[in-house]
């Protein structure tokens, strides 16, 4: 079964993201992804991502990051569905 043919989801994506919230809280995660990676990156502008362990590096903090991210996001969402 693809995404799109889902309708509990596609029902649930529309009606979210019609809100300005929905936008908002989606534009505030890539930006702090984009920030986490940003800080995160070598002072000297470059990065050997050949080697396996400064990849590995840089993977692991993104992934932390998004872990973080939807442990912080995801009480406000199930907040916001009991409270209707």
């Amino acid at each position: 079964m693809y995404f799109r043919d889902n309708p509990v989801l596609q029902r649930e994506l529309v009606v979210n993201l019609r809100m300005t919230r929905g936008f908002l809280l989606l534009f505030a995660y890539v930006a702090l992804l984009g920030l986490l990676v940003y800080a995160a990156w070598p002072a000297d502008q470059t990065l050997d991502l050949a080697r396996p362990e400064e990849a590995k590096k840089l993977v692991n903090l993104f992934f932390f990051g998004q872990y973080v991210l939807v442990s912080l996001m995801t009480p406000s969402f199930a907040a916001g569905a009991i409270t209707g």
